[in-house]
This record gives structure tokens, sequence and C-alpha cells, in this order.
């Protein structure tokens, strides 16, 4: 089950919509034990079951499950057409992630695209005013990070972020219109499932803006925390419902499109 994350403070985070289905929306199968008769959605809500567990079930498990990496091939099924188009240059892995202290009852799923030198990406295509995923809608950039058994590895983060952005600006039809992101230090997610990750510690957040606005070319978006990707502009830009549209974000890009 893909348990919910309720806690208001991480409100802000585009909720996973786990689907076995499709090889970019599976997440690996977490199974509670079997003395407690409790339906998904009791366990998430009731504090009573998860100190049950803890106490008679303290966690010995890793803090990240995954799932093998993902090729792309003809046969996948795909629940998002930009994590089709992405396959075909970027390998994945789906995983999930417990939060410290609470693993038995609060986890978070993720796509991870693998970038060089060992970074991570958690992105995805999504509804802004819902914050769910979405298809087509827009692009975001949610957390990019690489474990600490690669702080060897040339940091290239930036870089290969910016690869990843023009790759998918390429994608033939439908592409999301606009890819947006939050710049923020990683420590200042204050999310305990990020504890798990074991990441390496990189730029603060001013050092982050800095440098994801000289090399995404970023826009802070008037009346958000979000910037756009300048660099981003894509061939074929999908045209979005009413219920997904974000009219900051149709602002910044008309603007973009006019000066192009």
């Amino acid at each position: 089950m893909n348990i919910r994350n309720l806690n208001p403070q991480y409100g802000d985070s585009i909720q996973f919509l786990e689907d076995n289905r499709f090889v970019d929306t599976r997440l690996p199968h977490m199974i509670t034990p079997t003395f407690l008769d409790w339906s998904p959605t009791e366990l998430e809500n009731s504090g009573v079951a998860h100190d049950l567990l803890v106490k008679s079930f303290p966690w010995n498990q890793p803090g990240v499950w995954k799932l093998e990496d993902t090729n792309y091939s003809l046969d996948n099924n795909y629940k998002h057409p930009v994590n089709e188009w992405l396959n075909r240059k970027y390998t994945f892995n789906m995983q999930r992630v417990f939060c410290k202290g609470r693993e038995w009852v609060e986890s978070l799923g993720m796509i991870c695209w693998h970038l060089a030198n060992g970074y991570r990406l958690h992105a995805m295509p999504s509804c802004v005013k819902s914050q769910t995923e979405k298809s087509p809608g827009y692009y975001y950039l949610n957390l990019i990070y690489r474990s600490k058994a690669d702080r060897h590895l040339p940091k290239t983060g930036a870089s290969e972020l910016a690869k990843f952005v023009r790759h998918l600006a390429e994608m033939p039809e439908n592409a999301p219109p606009a890819v947006y992101y939050f710049p923020q230090e990683i420590d200042n997610y204050h999310s305990p499932h990020l504890e798990h990750l074991e990441y390496e510690r990189g730029l603060d957040t001013e050092q982050l803006t800095k440098l994801w606005r000289a090399k995404l070319k970023g826009i802070p978006v008037p009346g958000s925390n979000y910037w756009l990707a300048g660099i981003y502009r894509p061939l074929n830009p999908a045209q979005l419902t009413e219920e997904v549209r974000y009219e900051k974000f149709e602002e910044v890009i008309n603007l973009m499109n006019a000066t192009q």
C-alpha cells in the first residue's frame, strides 16, 4: 500500500499516485504484520496502530525499498507519456522511502531518474493547483540528490539537470508547457523520509538559487515560491485543461514566448 503522508507541513509535496499497472507508478509492496485486522486507511489514521506496531515489531528493515531499474522497452506500460519519452534516454527506478520514526505507517513513493555522476532526480508531471501527478501537466523538478557514497564523483548536478530539461523539451508531442521548481536546500525540507536517503550535503538555498538561475535560466514566478526553467522551450507543448492550467505560470510562459 502507498501510505499517505498526513502531516500538514508536507502539504506542498506533489502526491504520488500508486498504480501497479504501470512501470512509472509501481512501488515496492509493503506488508504489515498479519495480527492487525486493519484496513490501510485505518492504519494510516490510527496512532494506536502505529504505537502497537513500533512496540511489537521494531523497524529493522532498510529505510528505502527499491524496485529494479527500468530501461526503455516497447513492452513497458507507462501511465505518463512524458516518462516514456524520458526513459528513452534516462533509466529510472521506483522506490518507497519510509519516514524516520514512523516507518510502519508512513512512506513516500518516488520515481528517481538516474543522472550522470550518481545524481538522482525525483520529478513528475503535475497539476500545481491540486498538487497531484497529472498528464498532461506542467513538469515539477522536486528533488535532486546523491548518496554520500558518490560524493567523490564530479559535482555536475545542475549541468546534468539542464541536459535532462533540454531532452524533455524535445518530446515530439504533448510536452509539458513548462518546467518548474522550488529552489531549497535539502536539509530545509524538514521531511523525515529524506533522512533515510543518506544524501550528500550540498549547496545551501541561496547558492542553489543562484546556480539554478544560471544553469536553468530560472525565472521567478510572481506571487508564488516557484521558478520556471527558462531553458525549457518545448517543441510541441500540450494544451492543458482549465482544471490544470495555472495562470501565474501561463503569464510567465507568454512573456517568454513574446521574447523568443
